[in-house]
Order: structure tokens, then sequence, then C-alpha cells
């Protein structure tokens, strides 16, 4: 199956029904389905061919959906590029991924003009209004034919190519197939029971991939998916309007709803189910999510490079008291979609006795194909099919996996990946800068942020507002240090690493 099957498979068993909403749009499977083939034949004119990149530069939009399935039948690849970059991490992103068209929304227009120079012949497509571009992308669906283009598409073809920070301080493309997209929301379709009556809330960024997760689950089912771009109140007006049944989201946005003043004002009681990503649930905001939508939530552990799967913790697997409750600090047990090992260094299975660590590792079909022009790194991560996750964990004799650390050092705020030598890297730049070390604190929002050692050269000064206003201007501002210290050294080896787990522990005590 490929990524275009399950839109067919939407059409052509709910034609009618109304398989996409966004705003005052709303599309039956059959008009979406038209929509899209008319966007891909249009690709196909303007003379992309098999395996060119088509990247997207937009909020969430149907737009967004719209080009992932185009480019899905047409044989093409998508880049979603993560509007909250740098231009010099725009710029790195596009160049990376040459792609052969980028489709922009007019308010990401100025952003898209800053790295243009750095982009060859690229065909620019707006949508909107008052975009600047010669093409328009209603002009092109509406010109265009309706029927499928009938592309060959094979299941192992590339479908998706999703940019993640790395350790270095230059992201990584991540290759998705079709293959690897399809068996991964198939199974989550059926992990979290997913049926076509569902009207199935998307809200998180789509150009993270696990905030358009579950759009292909969704549609495999014939479900009705709504968009909008989370915003707490926003959110909780639609879930009263379209009687959303289904949503999922990391555990920062989930805060923030449950926790809006307003709460209470909304009727959410046709929300049946709800699945937390990213970082793990606290047990208070767990029971805090519960207090308000009732005993729908479960918890999922799962990678970019795994399209989201990895482990599954329902609601029925724990208890807030009592012999389960233990099971609250654990990550769940493996997708049917995955083999999911811990080892130890020697590659060794460890004991399964829920105090014994090692490394996650995984293998199946939903685990990612390697990164784009590195073959290096997928050398280094996929070694004989398993993917070496970088994750420290344990696991139980039930096989529930209880995740410690990350041997990457990542910061994992309010869901998203922050990587401290990304920022380690920019700081450093900064001239006042003799070096800095950055590692994740404790917060209260976000699960963890960033927070900045810094070390300044001898006879000159620099404030913390100085550093942070650096960083700003070289990252995306949710990477930048929340809290600058100035230091006189930092704990180091003898080879001049920096002890990054020593000034973890040391303040996370605090």
């Amino acid at each position: 199956m490929t990524v275009g099957d399950i839109l067919r498979k939407a059409a052509r068993e709910h034609p009618d029904k109304i398989g996409l909403i966004f705003g005052s749009r709303r599309f039956s499977w059959r008009e979406f389905d038209q929509r899209v083939n008319s966007l891909a034949n249009a690709l196909l004119g303007l003379g992309l061919q098999r395996g060119s990149r088509v990247a997207i530069l937009a909020a969430n939009c149907n737009e967004y959906l719209e080009t992932n399935y185009a480019a899905a039948k047409a044989g093409l690849v998508t880049v979603p590029t993560n509007v909250r970059l740098a231009p010099a991490e725009l710029s790195y992103t596009l160049s990376h991924a040459s792609p052969s068209a980028l489709i922009v929304h007019p308010d990401f227009v100025e952003a898209e003009k800053a790295v243009s120079g750095n982009l060859g012949n690229l065909i620019r497509i707006g949508f909107g209004s008052n975009h600047p571009y010669g093409l328009d992308y209603e002009t092109l669906i509406s010109v265009n034919s309706q029927k499928d283009p009938e592309v060959e598409v094979g299941e192992d073809d590339l479908w998706l190519i999703a940019y993640t920070s790395g350790t270095t301080g230059a992201a990584k493309g991540v290759m998705i197939s079709h293959r690897n997209a399809c068996s991964a929301e198939i199974a989550l379709a059926k992990t979290l029971g997913l049926e076509s009556s569902d009207v199935y809330l998307l809200s998180g960024p789509f150009y993270f991939n696990g905030g358009g997760g579950l759009r292909l689950a969704a549609t495999w089912v014939g479900a009705t998916i709504v968009i909008v771009s989370f915003e707490a109140e926003t959110v909780l007006q639609t879930i009263q309007k379209e009687r959303v049944t289904c949503f999922h989201g990391g555990t920062t946005p989930l805060s923030r709803l449950v926790n809006h003043p307003d709460v209470t004002k909304y009727d959410l009681s046709s929300v049946r189910k709800t699945m937390v990503t990213g970082s793990r649930i606290s047990p208070a905001l767990w029971q805090r999510t519960e207090s308000v939508f009732g005993p729908i939530v479960n918890a999922c552990y799962g990678l970019t490079e795994t399209i989201g799967n990895g482990t599954y913790l329902s609601r029925g697997d724990v208890a807030f008291e009592g012999a389960l409750s233990h099971r609250l600090s654990s990550s769940g047990k493996p997708m049917m979609s995955l083999e999911i090992k811990v080892v130890s260094d020697d590659g060794k299975e460890v004991p399964r006795n829920g105090a014994t660590t090692g490394e996650i590792i995984m293998k199946g079909d939903p685990v990612a194909t390697g990164y784009w022009r590195d073959s290096e790194r997928t050398a280094a991560m996929i070694r004989n099919g398993w993917l070496h996750t970088g994750d420290i964990a344990a696991i139980d004799e039930d096989g529930f996996l209880y995740i410690l650390d990350r041997k990457s050092e990542m910061i994992k705020s309010g869901g998203v990946q922050i990587f401290p030598a990304e920022v380690e890297n920019v700081i450093n730049r900064h001239p006042a800068v003799k070096i800095c070390a950055v590692f994740k604190v404790p917060d209260s929002e976000w699960g963890e942020t960033p927070k900045a050692l810094v070390v300044l050269k001898d006879g000159v000064a620099a404030s913390e507002k100085d550093i942070i206003e650096h960083c700003k201007k070289y990252i995306a501002s949710y990477k930048k240090p929340t809290s600058v210290e100035f230091v006189d050294s930092l704990p180091m080896t003898e080879w001049g690493k920096i002890l990054r787990k020593e000034l973890v522990a040391r303040y996370w005590k605090k």
C-alpha cells in the first residue's frame, strides 16, 4: 500500500462523507481526492519528475494535507518546512533538500525572500490572498484534471523528508517511505481504535512529524479530520462545535488546554480518546486531564524515525493508586508494528527486571530508511535493520518500558527536540564568550528548557539579555536558553569534554 492508496480508499468507501474541515471550508472525501489529483497533475505538468522534492512553508491548513497526498500520488517527495526557523536554518534545510518546488503561504513570504538567493531555479507557488508569486495554487487546481495521475509508485519509494535537529548543529533529514508511513499510521489507527464515525482534531504543527501525525490513520478509516493551529480556546471551541471525538498532542498544549480558565464553559462530552505524545505525561497532568475529559488518556512514545510508532500506554494499563500505579512512570509496551529490545553495549538484551538499563532499539516496517544525503549517519543509526534510538531505558517482566535518559542528552521542551550542542555552537560565536555549556533544567510548563552556563573572555562583559538576543538571530526562538548564568569555569574531563550530566544533576536537584 502507498500513501496515495490510503486516500483512494477513503474516497472510494466514503465519497460523500465530510472528510476535511478547515475553518469554513468543508470537503467530502471525493472532493478532497479530486483537489489532490488536480494538484498532482499540476506539479507533474510543471516538469517535476518522480523523486523530485516539493517543500511547503505554511501553517496548518487543508493545502498542507493536499500537498502531502498530491506528492504521494505523483511519485514526488514532500519536505515539510518549520516556519519557526531562523533564516540561516531555513536556508540550510531548503538547500540540503534541494526541492524543485516550494508552496508558500503569504504569511511566510518574507521568510522565503530572506533565503531565496540560495535556492536556484525553484518553482514558487503561492496560496491565500496577496501572495506575490506568478503561480497561484487555486488556479493550478482549477485548470488541471481531477483524474488520478496513475503514476507508478512503489511502497519503498520515498514519500517525505522530515527534518529534525541534529547534535552537531545541522538538521538531519529523516527519509520516510510509503511503506514506513502506511505501516506506522495503520498501526496507530488500530491501536487507538479509530473508526469512520470519528471526528479527529489535528492541532499540532504539521511541520513536525508528530503534529501532522495520524492524518493518514484518520484518512485510512474514513474519519472526519478537523484542522486548526493550536491555541487553547480555539481548540476548546472547535471540540464543542464539531463534536470532536479524538485528538492527540504534547504535554504542554494539553496542560494549557485543561488548565484554561474557561474550560468548564465548553461541552467536551464528545471526546472519547486522546493520545499524549512527546514528553511523558506526569501523574498530576494525567489526573487533571481526566477531571476535564474523563478516563480517556493514553500515552505514546515514538520517534520521527518511526513516524510516531514505538510504545503505547493505555488507560487500562495504569492506576493512580495500588498495584498498577508504578506504571505511570512507564512509556508503555511495544506497538504491534514494531519489535523492540533494550540492549547493553555489547548488543545483548538486558534482563526484564525493570531495573537493568540499556539502549532501546527498534525493528519493523515503520523504521525510516535512513537520513537524506547522510550515509554515515544512516549506517551508525540503523544496523542490521535495527534502529538504535540513543534512548536509555529498563524493561519489566510484562514488557513495559521505563525511559530514563537519552544518550544524546537531548532537551525535550514541550515535546519539541532541542540539542545542547546546537545551542552551544551559537553561543560560542558571541564575541564575549570563551566557552559555554547548555543543558536541560526542569520547567513547570514546558517540562524541560535549555539553561546556559557561560564563561566570558577576560576583560569582556555581556549580560543574560545579550546572550539570548544573540541566539535569536541564528536559531529558532524556542531553542534559545531560558536562563543564562555566568561562571568562572565549567566541569570538564581531562580531555576538555564538558561534563554536562554533572550539570544536569546539580541543577535538577535545585
